[in-house]
């Protein structure tokens, strides 16, 4: 999607609590960039023909109710980091990565834990990333770690990587960090400076440094 300057950023919800830095790292980022945030969950349980109606007598029970019930805490942990940050909420019938690789369709930013799936589904289909970063129509952020750091903007130099600098760039001013750029293994010191001139001249306000 086209980059815009009140980007939609879409995360992809699971029961896991890497799914959860994911969200908060999210509703950060929304706040920093003047986003707005859209929280998905991926219905799997229907693909699997498995019953998911509520117990007669117990509201809020069964797989489509613990769905909903994730969403809405989800967006509770995003409201705590950013109270200001507009939150939508979506359950969507479906595998993973064709529900997120559609939901990419409408965003500037796919947002990911760091494995990617509930703990139960981890079990049958494994991580999703890989194939979701390969897929997707938007770039991907895959949260691991620590979420509060505060260090430079990385990015990778690739000699074809001008929407790459561009977007290094405006994160590294929304944030008020550098750039820290990384040039291949046999880069020359005249090279490293000739890629670090131009990366300059393309990030426009921030100061990159290169290793």
């Amino acid at each position: 999607m086209t980059h815009t300057a009140a980007p939609r950023i879409t995360v992809g919800v699971f029961d896991a609590d890497e799914s959860d830095q994911a969200v908060r790292w999210a509703a950060s980022h929304a706040a920093t960039v003047g986003g707005a945030l859209h929280l998905v969950h991926a219905f799997v349980w229907t693909e699997l023909d498995v019953n998911v109606d509520p117990i007669s007598g117990m509201p809020g029970s069964g797989f489509r109710g613990a769905a909903d019930t994730l969403l809405r805490e989800a967006a509770e942990l995003a409201r705590e980091r950013a109270p200001e940050v507009e939150i939508t909420t979506e359950v969507i019938d479906g595998n993973s990565v064709p529900v997120l690789v559609h939901a990419s369709q409408g965003s500037d930013l796919l947002v990911l834990g760091g494995r990617g799936l509930g703990r139960l589904m981890t079990l049958i289909v494994g991580s999703k990333s890989l194939a979701l970063a390969a897929r997707a129509r938007c770039p991907v952020v895959v949260v691991r770690g620590n979420i509060d750091g505060d260090g430079p903007v990385g990015l990778v130099h690739h000699e074809t990587s001008t929407e790459v600098i561009s977007r290094a760039a405006d994160l590294a001013e929304a944030y008020g960090r550098d750039i820290h750029l990384v040039v291949r293994p046999g880069t020359s010191p005249d090279q490293a400076q000739e890629i670090l001139a131009a990366t300059a001249r393309g990030s426009r306000s921030a100061t990159p440094r290169s290793s």
